[in-house]
């Protein structure tokens, strides 16, 4: 059986004859290829003879090698002289420790605590949860307030988060209670009136409704940015601001109590934060989406499903949260490299005209079909075997 290298086991170099910053310079040069590889035992008997308390092993390796000649193995720099023990830099033992957990990554499933979610607890209208591994569940939790959208800052900040996190490769966006969404709290607007009334001048209340404005369209755009598919699933009302919110989601599941609306008009306004925009994109009739926004009145679940707004409607909430969830493990079982590169085209194509689309996919790919995930994909397609597990990105 192949010897199992300890992380904490692996000494530091003691060369007096050379200066510290060239003996890093070996190292990094690969000129240590030409010094002594020790072996496990030599290693052990090293540790054992020294006194610092801190190389004690762990209960269980960071890596186990493949063989006692494994190329990865990590080459300990040694001192010519019998009575100084061997030992590598602490930078370099950093370096050995970040690059055998990558390793570890790459051979083996990730395990991962999904009730205890770093960082995305500190929400006040959110709440984060990881039921399968790479799969996230983003909750607008107000159900007091039918989930109306009082602080949507916490919308832009969760999924700027999500954008950049490894462990996460699908979102699923839902509604906690009986509403999915009402729309824009009505003490929201009442707070911005306070703050308009302090100001006489023009100008200084055009700023604060701008800033205001801008925060909510940012909010809403953040998730449309954010690489990792976004899947709604939308149960009963989903009002105003909510239709803002789903225009910028990736897929729009439904149940069949859903109903939707573009309410802004009834308030005396234009809808401001994603709707006309996006919305008109999505349907591809001009003529149904100047009557719904003109109107305000509410469309159904089979409606919205019958125009392409919605993909799927379901029976009931329990269904679309499980199907939810089997299109979310579909999506993340494949490379994450092809799916958030085919968001990325999907979003810049929509804006552009087809030969820039097509000009901004080849100058993606010429990067990405280098990458590991295409060969293992192709290699596993052709030979019918299992899918491969991708590395995190």
């Amino acid at each position: 059986m192949a010897p199992t290298i300890y992380l904490s086991e692996l000494p530091v170099v003691r060369t007096p004859t050379i200066p510290c910053s060239r003996r890093r310079q070996r190292v990094r040069n690969g000129a240590v290829a030409k010094q002594q590889r020790l072996t496990f035992r030599q290693l052990d008997r090293n540790a054992s003879s020294h006194d610092d308390a801190s190389l004690t092993p762990p209960e269980s390796p960071l890596w186990e090698p493949e063989s006692p000649n494994d190329s990865c193995a990590p080459i300990i720099v040694s001192s010519s002289s019998p009575n100084v023990s061997a030992r590598v830099p602490e930078d370099i033992k950093e370096h050995w420790k970040v690059f055998l957990a990558r390793r570890k990554e790459m051979q083996y499933t990730c395990k991962m605590n999904y009730s205890d979610v770093k960082n995305y607890n500190n929400y006040k209208t959110l709440t984060i949860s990881v039921p399968k591994e790479f799969i996230y569940i983003v909750q607008l939790n107000r159900p007091e307030k039918l989930n109306a959208l009082n602080d949507t800052i916490e919308c832009k900040i969760c999924f700027n988060e999500l954008a950049i996190d490894p462990e996460c490769r699908v979102i699923i966006l839902c509604g906690a209670g009986k509403t999915f969404c009402a729309g824009i709290d009505v003490q929201d607007l009442m707070k911005l009136g306070q703050q308009l009334v302090e100001h006489e001048d023009v100008a200084r209340k055009s700023k604060i409704l701008q800033l205001k404005i801008k925060d909510y369209q940012e909010s809403f755009t953040a998730i449309e940015k954010c690489l990792k598919p976004v899947i709604a699933a939308v149960h009963g009302p989903c009002i105003g601001a909510g239709v803002d919110m789903i225009s910028a989601a990736d897929i729009r599941y439904c149940s069949s109590d859903a109903w939707f609306q573009i309410k802004e008009v009834a308030f005396g306004m234009a809808a401001d934060v994603g709707t006309l925009q996006r919305f008109p994109k999505i349907i591809g009739s001009d003529s149904l989406v100047r009557e719904l926004v003109y109107t305000g009145r509410k469309f159904t679940a089979t409606e919205a499903v019958q125009q392409g707004f919605v993909s799927r409607s379901f029976d009931n909430q329990e269904s679309l949260l499980n199907s939810s969830m089997a299109l979310a493990e579909n999506i993340a079982n494949k490379s994450p490299v092809a799916v958030q590169g085919s968001k990325l085209s999907l979003i810049y194509s929509r804006d552009h005209s087809v030969q820039e689309g097509l000009d901004h996919i080849a100058m993606h790919n010429q990067s990405m079909l280098l990458s590991e995930d295409f060969a293992n994909a192709a290699v596993s397609e052709a030979t019918k075997n299992d899918p491969p597990i991708f590395s995190k990105l």
